[in-house]
């Protein structure tokens, strides 16, 4: 059941941008971006559930890359994504929230006069996620999850020719097999809160985070021109992992705040 408490509402953005790029004088950036969205936040009015949180949108992405005034380029991401969020009240001393978010990417490179710098991918991803908390002693005790599932489906692969006559060597070969990679990127964390004083309160987590390859880092290969670097992606790379271990100590008085952290 609904109570009166939330809000729900659209929002749309328009963003058109011309910039140049320090390192190739000769280059500008024509940016257009859109993007519709949806909000909501609800209470609910039930034993165990409390609040809803729905966030969800679609981008159009588009810049061009212009060499001395003539597109050279055109860079577009069709992007779509959503996030809901459950929150529950208290059940055996532990109250949080669950969820899951969705995005899925297409994104392609248009060239003009040259090969493109990345082929054409699709990125869907799904990723379920937990966070609770527990009164431990005088203390907070909060738990974290979160499990994914990406993938990045490319049309084609491109490589370089290393051998062959003088004139091929070191060219861009485009016609690749397509190809697809999937990750199941896994993250956690544990953090517990221990109040000093009614002003003061030290803290300590531990995590561990994963995180999939972009599909520009696995397959993208040539030259870029707004950069002026050859960038090469790599196909064969895995998922990128970090564990992280922090102490913080927060005081307040009146208006002042403290926070020293050490990592």
């Amino acid at each position: 059941n609904l109570s009166g408490a939330g809000h729900w509402g659209f929002s749309v953005e328009s963003d058109q941008l011309q910039y140049g790029v320090p390192k190739e004088t000769s280059t500008t950036i024509d940016m257009n971006r859109h993007r519709l969205s949806f909000s909501a936040d609800q209470m609910l009015e039930g034993a165990f559930l409390e609040r809803v949180r729905v966030r969800a949108g679609i981008t159009d992405y588009q810049h061009k890359e212009l060499d001395a005034g003539a597109v050279s380029s055109t860079f577009k991401n069709q992007a779509n994504d959503m996030r809901l969020e459950v929150g529950h009240r208290a059940f055996a001393g532990w109250k949080g929230l669950f969820g899951f978010q969705w995005e899925y990417s297409d994104f392609n490179v248009l060239a003009v006069d040259e090969d493109p710098l990345a082929p054409r991918t699709r990125s869907p991803k799904l990723g379920f996620f937990v966070l609770e908390e527990i009164q431990l002693g005088r203390g907070t005790l909060r738990v974290g999850g979160r499990v994914e599932h990406a993938e990045v489906k490319a049309d084609r692969t491109f490589g370089v020719e290393d051998y062959g006559s003088v004139e091929s060597v070191g060219a861009v070969l485009t016609s690749g097999p397509a190809r697809s990679r999937s990750f199941l990127p896994v993250s956690g964390s544990v953090e517990y809160t221990l109040p000093l004083s009614p002003s003061t309160s030290l803290g300590t987590s531990l995590s561990h985070v994963q995180r999939a390859p972009s599909a520009y880092e696995l397959f993208a290969k040539g030259i870029h021109h707004a950069s002026g670097l050859f960038e090469a992606g790599n196909a064969e790379l895995r998922k990128e992992k970090g564990q992280h271990l922090d102490l913080t100590l927060n005081h307040h008085s009146g208006s002042s705040r403290l926070r020293a952290s050490a990592f």
